[in-house]
């Protein structure tokens, strides 16, 4: 038996949105490796490169998982027009990415339809 995948992905548009499933509640060690290769395939398959990370079942991530959302936005800014954008943050999640300022790099919308529509209004 296959293991479930731990992203599911819809299109919104001309939008990829990638949510993380409940297995990604607290994103610990055991789960990086897999997560960043399936979120990596999901980033390069968007076309157009427009993804919208919907990470509202995740209560908890740390530093390895930050690495993985940067190695994702490296791959995805590989092709012109790329862009990502980060939403459905819980309250611990959205001040892990304030802190570390990334919140300049990615917009941070509260709802997939703000990420959808902030993605094909730039």
């Amino acid at each position: 038996m296959t293991p479930s995948p731990l992203i599911t992905k819809e299109m919104a548009g001309t939008v990829t949105v990638l949510a993380l499933g409940p297995q990604c509640a607290q994103i610990n060690d055991p789960l990086l490796d897999p997560l960043s290769t399936e979120l990596l395939d999901h980033v390069r398959g968007a076309v157009p490169p427009l993804v919208a990370l919907d990470l509202s079942a995740t209560e908890f991530f740390g530093s390895g998982f930050i690495e993985v959302l940067l190695r994702a936005f490296r791959e995805l800014q590989k092709r012109p027009g790329a862009k990502m954008a980060i939403c459905g943050l819980q309250t611990y999640c959205r001040e892990v990415l304030e802190i570390t300022h990334l919140d300049q790099l990615w917009p941070l919308p509260a709802t997939r339809g703000e990420a959808v529509a902030q993605l094909l209004a730039e």
